[in-house]
């Protein structure tokens, strides 16, 4: 089952010069590393812990050098393999194992692990082609405007006859105004088909082929984000948009209103010792108090997974607090550089550390960066006091009346 373009004829005695002593230009840089892990796995008795996934433009050889990967491992290691094109066909067995009048239902996991089990497998895409004549005659008469003719063009095609149209294009791209995407620039298109809207445009095929459409957890979700956008659109229209930005002089007042907003974070540096149960941590407090080397104990004695070659050091702040503790971040922060804390009961076990260093918080200068952050907070102020007036606006037009003894 492979694919026409990937069939050949193996040759023993290939040279890298053709007739006439031309020297053919050869990807040799970049297939050394692929060729290398290939040879690597296949005289390795077991199997693959890992592929490869190439990707690039149409034509440049994706499905060619998989193929030719795939010819060397079935017909000449004999190992097993399969090529699998990713088409609708291979989609519509799978929806068919969902329905209970196929002779497929129920094998959706036979069709699965037939391919898991499978030592070697490519997984070629749907064969996307860019329409590039189509792209040029796109960019010209859209200058003139969207019509329903243009609408139509096909951007690029792929196998069984897909394709994806100026309005798919269109639709995939287009802003939360409704807006019209600019395709005046031939680079831009082609660069947004290979980047988002190519893969958008499959995963919406995949999931028509298994008429996810019309499952009703689907539907239930849909009807959830409409509620969601419609509410964002009233509150960006009713109140949002009605709300002036802070001026300079807002931000600064905030700032100076409200210093605790703005302070680095303390940031403490410290050996740890983490064992597992308690008594051995109050002899490990021991040791410390009578001044046993907190860096020697940690590389001795610390079960922190990967912390004992680094001496049990570790850097607690806000960021850190919640991969190594709360309670050992909060009982280090009361402490000096040169004093011992612990032990600390810690999901892991108990913890004993030493202060190495300890630097205070403190107010941040008021520049650009501040500004920006103090203005963000008096906008969210205060579009959070106009949404609850729009609220209660509301409730009072409807008159909205709680029937409590019916609760």
């Amino acid at each position: 089952n492979f694919a026409a373009r990937g069939h050949g004829e193996f040759i023993p005695n290939f040279q890298s010069t053709v007739p006439g002593g031309t020297t053919p230009l050869l990807a040799a840089r970049a297939a050394e590393p692929v060729l290398s892990h290939v040879s690597n796995l296949l005289n390795d008795d077991r199997e693959p812990g890992r592929g490869y996934l190439f990707h690039g433009p149409p034509g440049t050889g994706k499905t060619l050098l998989s193929c030719i990967i795939l010819n060397e491992i079935v017909l000449h290691r004999v190992r097993g393999g399969r090529f699998l094109n990713l088409s609708r066909k291979y989609f519509q067995q799978l929806r068919d194992s969902f329905s209970e009048g196929s002779e497929r239902f129920g094998q959706t996991w036979q069709i699965i692990d037939e391919l898991c089990r499978l030592p070697y497998l490519v997984l070629d895409d749907f064969g996307v082609q860019v329409q590039e004549a189509n792209l040029k005659a796109v960019t010209e008469r859209f200058a003139q405007g969207m019509t329903p003719e243009l609408a139509t063009i096909a951007l690029c095609t792929y196998r069984d006859g897909g394709e994806i149209t100026v309005a798919e294009y269109q639709a995939i791209l287009t802003k939360n105004d409704g807006s019209v995407f600019d395709m005046t620039d031939v680079v831009r298109i082609r660069g947004l088909l290979h980047r988002t809207v190519i893969s958008t445009a499959l995963y919406l095929e995949a999931a028509r082929t298994l008429n996810l459409h019309a499952d009703d957890r689907a539907q239930h979700r849909r009807q959830r984000i409409r509620r969601d956008l419609l509410v964002t659109t009233l509150k960006e229209r009713e109140v949002d948009e009605r709300v002036p930005l802070p001026s300079a002089e807002d931000a600064e007042r905030f700032y100076r209103e409200h210093p605790e907003k703005f302070q680095t974070w303390a940031t403490l540096i410290v050996n740890e010792i983490l064992v597992s149960d308690e008594d051995n941590a109050k002899k490990m407090r021991r040791q410390l108090d009578q001044g046993a080397d907190a860096a020697q104990l940690a590389a001795k004695q610390t079960v922190r997974e990967g912390f004992s070659h680094h001496e049990g050091r570790l850097t607690l702040n806000k960021g850190t607090q919640f991969r190594y503790g709360e309670a050992l971040y909060e009982a280090a922060r009361q402490l000096d550089a040169g004093q011992v804390g612990g032990p600390v009961k810690l999901e892991s076990g108990y913890s004993v550390f030493k202060v190495l260093t300890h630097t205070r918080s403190q107010l941040k200068p008021y520049n650009e960066t501040s500004q920006t952050r103090a203005a963000a907070y008096v906008r969210i102020d205060r579009l959070r006091r106009v949404f609850v007036e729009y609220v209660q606006g509301l409730w009072k037009k409807h008159d909205v009346q709680v029937l409590v003894d019916y609760l």
